[in-house]
């Protein structure tokens, strides 16, 4: 093909008519168009074709819902987080991404429902989060200003709902601790950590989900590769599955858990497996739900959470690596994408939570890399931010 040539391709979408590929080119700072039929290249927009608002750290690129102009993700200190871009013109337009008021989250993770309310609970590095669907506001539940208690929000990396629905769990890994908080006043007690309760210590928990008895949480422990209860009465915990405790695959890099629909096993993506796993709570066997060599589809690259739809019988799982929401078959292990960037709407970035409002057909994404929650289509695929 002609044209100039790739410097440093960083993401592609497919054009309307699927004749053509976008190509954001970080090193060139450019946005280029590729035939597919003969490979020619050309620069659709950068600082000498088009005008608007200059690029800098470009990282990803998805086609805008009418086909007509491109959707650019912009990282770069100073410069705006979304452009678009007119694909006849080349010029570019910031879009506005500060969906909802209130303050901003920062890196945010884990999401569930919040039962006080048409939201969810976000846990940001900063504070826990209620964010309403409707509007997109976000208010703090608890934080380093709100409520008392061990000061936590350096990093939660795990968040769960207690089976009241009154308290959320959180892992404070700047404590090794594991703690609940009250979502009325946002105060903060310590569950489990080396001095409350027995066994293991809490290291470097990732995820976590209610037991089946709601007495307990199940956690995964990556510092270890392991999958633990703890009590949530007397903060012991207790090892179920890692490498000395059941038979099958051996967990690499456990990221999200979700109890399966008859709750008797877990069901655990694996990074490091690239897997879908069910982890019995008995016994600790572990058996592949899905990989490369069960189930057709689409593989897993990077794994970071699921949830179940509503019949139970499919899982949906956040992908990183593939920047993709997919659903899984729990029977076959087929996999099928939701979401990626050949649908409509700002691309994922670093996509790390997920939370099913199977009423509406719809899931809520967190994105760490955006400080953003996304909305899903489930039927269409189409992507847009619920709140910023």
């Amino acid at each position: 093909g002609t044209g100039p040539a790739f410097s440093g391709p960083l993401e592609i979408a497919l054009n309307a008519t699927g004749t053509e590929v976008l190509v954001v080119d970080g090193n060139l700072g450019a946005l280029l168009s590729v035939d597919l039929s003969s490979g020619n290249r050309v620069v659709v927009s950068d600082a000498g074709n088009g005008t608007g608002p200059a690029f800098g750290n470009l990282l990803n690129v998805a086609l805008d819902p009418d086909g007509t102009g491109a959707w650019i993700a912009d990282n770069a200190p100073g410069s705006n987080p979304l452009v678009s871009v007119d694909l006849a013109t080349g010029n570019r337009a910031i879009v506005p991404t500060g969906t909802g008021a209130g303050p901003s989250m920062a890196f945010p993770g884990a999401v569930v429902a919040d039962p006080a309310a048409n939201g969810v609970l976000i846990a940001g590095s900063n504070a826990l989060f209620s964010v309403a669907l409707d509007s997109g506001d976000r208010t703090v539940v608890s934080g380093e200003s709100t409520g008392s208690g061990p000061i936590v929000f350096l990093g939660p990396q795990a968040l769960a709902l207690n089976a009241a629905g009154t308290e959320a769990l959180v892992f404070a890994g700047n404590l090794s601790a594991l703690l609940s908080v009250d979502l009325m006043t946002g105060d903060r007690t310590i569950v489990a950590d080396a001095s409350t309760g027995s066994g293991p210590p809490l290291n470097d928990i990732v995820a976590m989900a209610p037991d089946g008895a709601g007495s307990g949480a199940l956690i995964i422990d990556a510092s270890s590769s392991s999958v633990l209860r703890v009590d949530l009465a007397t903060g012991n915990r207790t090892i179920l599955a890692d490498f000395t405790t059941g038979s099958g695959p051996v967990l690499q890099n456990p990221r999200g858990i979700t109890l399966d629909a008859n709750g008797t096993a877990a069901l655990i993506v694996d990074s490091g497996l690239s897997a879908l796993i069910s982890v019995d709570l008995g016994t600790g066997d572990r058996v592949v739900v899905s990989d490369a060599s069960t189930g057709t589809g689409t593989g897993f690259q990077d794994p970071r959470a699921i949830t179940l739809d509503e019949s139970g019988t499919s899982a949906l799982i956040v992908d990183g690596g593939l920047r993709a929401l997919m659903s899984v078959n729990l029977n076959t292990g087929d996999r099928i994408v939701v979401s990626d960037a050949t649908a409509n709407g700002p691309g994922f970035e670093v996509p790390e939570g997920i939370y099913l409002n199977a009423e509406a057909s719809v899931a809520f994404i967190t994105d760490s890399s955006l400080s953003a929650l996304y909305v899903v289509d489930l039927i269409s695929g189409e992507r847009a931010i619920a709140s910023r």
